[in-house]
């Protein structure tokens, strides 16, 4: 007898914030994935892909507090490498190394996991999924208008919840910092954005406490300045400027173009989704320096505490570490298994959305007869090649066990198989004349069973398959 080297046995267990999927959370990934590329296809963005390891050069020190939280190492060739905390400076090193394979404006779409070493909590893990849509080489306001569209049509497809999305604009905040709390230093901008974009979370007390403490900042102005950049919601979706004292301050500055530009992308989206609103929030400034321009973040009505599951911005600088040139862009990142881990307890257990892929048919018939097992394998590749979803067993289980098995994957019908002894065996494939092979069709969910032929299982499906309108005729 062997004897077992292995005494020391190693526990079964995953690193923290990092998560392994099951059936219905799969399921609805697949699903949420699905909808992002027809809705992106649908508004012509070009799909993408980087790896997931890059030089640590090129993702690191543009992301502020992101570069913490980036993870980096050494590989065994002496390389300082990194893994991709997002998908955004990865597609700058990806244009920059491409040029000339791609016309500008650039549409792209890309969907695939990144790394974060940050503190796990509800709704944020360490290595999630995440779709981004960009459009490259284009300064109008109209690409913004493009990615909000674009951004609504994918959440207007889950109508059981409503969600908000928060528009601001760097260079608004900006001016009101400067102009507002008297703040010129580009340093000390920089530490009032990061304070300021923290209000929705922290509150109004905390960021006076906070912003007090930036030495040279006008602290009387503090309480109108927090007045200035909170912007009732029923304001910026009446499209009514005299009624919010920020729109006033700003009617004669060098901004109020990019003001008023915010609140006709907030009109426009707002005319047509049902369960998304958007809203001027000028106390956005996001967490990334690249962004130059509009910023947006998405809320679920109700799952605030999770953050934002789709925000994004106008960025400007992102490849002036690989060449002098660059090119404005604007783009937004969903997280989709943040995306996913609220739908998950919204959706009722029974939508078919979280069920598991059911087979169309489940093959039966008497597997002691020699050779039916290998013609069972012979007409499912038939029926499969026809494109119908097709399972049966793998042993010579009795007719029962099959009809059990097939109940449990839930298929849609139970195919009994009635062949001619004369045809088995290895002359089948080429001897039998497959939709004249008698059946016994059971329709599980119904219970009903009906005799036939091949023939009209193959005809039941592509029926099934028509549109209503087909149908009808």
């Amino acid at each position: 007898m062997a004897k077992d080297v292995n005494n020391k046995r190693i526990k079964a267990r995953k690193l923290k914030g990092f998560r392994d999927y099951f059936d219905s959370e799969i399921n609805l990934r697949f699903h949420v994935v699905e909808q992002l590329k027809q809705v992106g296809e649908l508004f012509g963005f070009q799909p993408t892909d980087t790896p997931a390891l890059e030089y640590a050069e090129v993702l690191l020190g543009e992301g502020g507090e992101t570069d913490k939280q980036a993870y980096t190492f050494t590989d065994q060739g002496g390389r300082e490498v990194a893994l991709r905390y997002d998908l955004t400076m990865p597609f700058a090193r990806f244009v920059c190394e491409h040029q000339g394979r791609y016309h500008l404006p650039l549409k792209r779409m890309q969907i695939g996991k990144v790394w974060r070493a940050e503190k796990p909590q509800k709704g944020r893990y360490r290595e999630f999924l995440q779709g981004d849509v960009d459009i490259l080489g284009e300064s109008s306001i109209y690409a913004e208008l493009d990615i909000l569209l674009l951004m609504a049509s994918f959440l207007a497809r889950f109508p059981s919840l409503s969600f908000v999305i928060h528009i601001g604009h760097r260079e608004v905040l900006s001016y009101l910092v400067q102009e507002v709390l008297g703040l010129k230093d580009s340093e000390q901008e920089r530490t009032a954005f990061i304070i300021i974009d923290k209000l929705s979370k922290v509150g109004r007390d905390v960021v006076s406490i906070k912003l007090a403490e930036i030495p040279g900042i006008q602290q009387a102005k503090i309480p109108y300045f927090l007045d200035l950049i909170t912007v009732p919601l029923e304001t910026t979706n009446n499209h009514n400027s005299s009624s919010s004292p920020c729109f006033d301050y700003l009617k004669n500055s060098d901004v109020w173009p990019a003001m008023l530009s915010i609140q006709n992308m907030v009109s426009q989206v707002n005319a047509q989704y049902k369960n998304v609103v958007c809203a001027v929030d000028l106390s956005l400034a996001r967490g990334l320096d690249y962004y130059t321009g509009i910023v947006f973040e998405t809320m679920i009505t109700g799952h605030e505490d999770l953050g934002s599951i789709w925000s994004g911005g106008r960025y400007a600088r992102i490849m002036n570490r690989f060449q002098r040139t660059s090119h404005s862009g604007v783009g937004a990142s969903l997280g989709i298994d943040r995306f996913v881990s609220v739908l998950l307890g919204t959706l009722p257990a029974t939508d078919p959305v979280l069920s598991a892929t059911s087979p169309f048919v489940f093959l039966v018939t008497d597997l002691k007869q020699p050779h039916s097992l290998e013609a069972v394998f012979v007409t499912a590749q038939k029926l499969r090649a026809l494109g119908i979803t097709v399972c049966h067993g793998l042993s010579q289980d009795k007719v029962r066990k099959q009809y059990q098995q097939a109940a449990r994957l839930q298929a849609k019908y139970a195919v009994f198989l009635e062949f001619d002894q004369s045809t088995l065996g290895p002359q089948f494939a080429s001897q039998c004349q497959f939709e004249q092979i008698p059946v016994k069709i059971k329709e599980l969910a119904l219970r009903e069973e009906n005799s036939g032929y091949l023939s009209d299982l193959v005809q039941k499906f592509h029926y099934l398959r028509q549109s209503p309108t087909q149908k009808k005729s």
